[in-house]
């Protein structure tokens, strides 16, 4: 016993000892075996043994079932994760989107003197892409640096709140950040808000040179 759990010991004895210490009991005798640890060469066939017992008449258990249920919920949660971000980016991409309208708008006499002096409409695009871009991969490098900072805290709470409830002492991290993320972060933030940029580059570069340097 050790903090108020008890933990299971295994004894192993020669097979006709273990019997005939377990017929000792008339209880015992007269029920039989109530258990029966079953050793599959593979974890792979765990779930068909389980299966093939339980239609035999046995109650199964496997941690084959037990890791499938696991994965059924984390699964279920990533989906949700997956939606909120998916939200989140849409979001955010709206925000690039009226960010940059209202750049072009109040950029109008700007960009009529670009184009009185012989920039193209593709130039003109490519300078709103641009700054769209550098936008995103600010935000994405911001986004990662806080994630990074936040782990250090949360690590924290969430080792102590683990080890006050666990069992067995936690050896590894609760928050993980994979090598690719600090990568593909920023490069999906740059291209969703190139993405977003697109409209609002479009229509600086189909503004009236003319009409824009007459607008006060």
């Amino acid at each position: 016993v050790q903090d108020g759990n008890a933990f299971q010991v295994d004894l192993f004895l020669p097979d006709a000892t273990a019997k005939r210490l377990y017929l000792e009991s008339q209880v015992n005798e007269a029920l039989g075996y109530q258990r029966v640890v079953v050793i599959v060469d593979k974890a792979s066939n765990a779930r068909e043994v389980e299966e093939n017992l339980r239609e035999k008449g046995f109650t199964a258990f496997s941690v084959a079932s037990v890791v499938e249920r696991l994965e059924g919920g984390i699964t279920a949660v990533t989906v949700i994760i997956a939606f909120l971000t998916g939200i989140a980016l849409l979001v955010a991409a709206l925000g690039i989107v009226n960010t940059m309208i209202t750049s072009v708008l109040e950029r109008r006499r700007e960009i009529g003197l670009w184009k009185a002096v012989g920039a193209t409409n593709g130039q003109i695009r490519s300078v709103f892409l641009l700054e769209a871009g550098l936008i995103g991969l600010v935000g994405g490098l911001a986004g990662l640096l806080a994630a990074r900072l936040l782990m250090i805290p949360g690590e924290t709470i969430a080792a102590g709140i683990i080890a006050e409830r666990a069992v067995f002492p936690l050896s590894t991290g609760i928050f993980y950040m994979p090598t690719w993320l600090p990568f593909a972060g920023p490069l999906l933030a740059v291209t969703v808000a190139m993405l977003a940029s697109l409209y609002p580059s479009a229509r600086a570069a189909r503004i009236d040179p003319v009409r824009a340097l007459r607008h006060d």
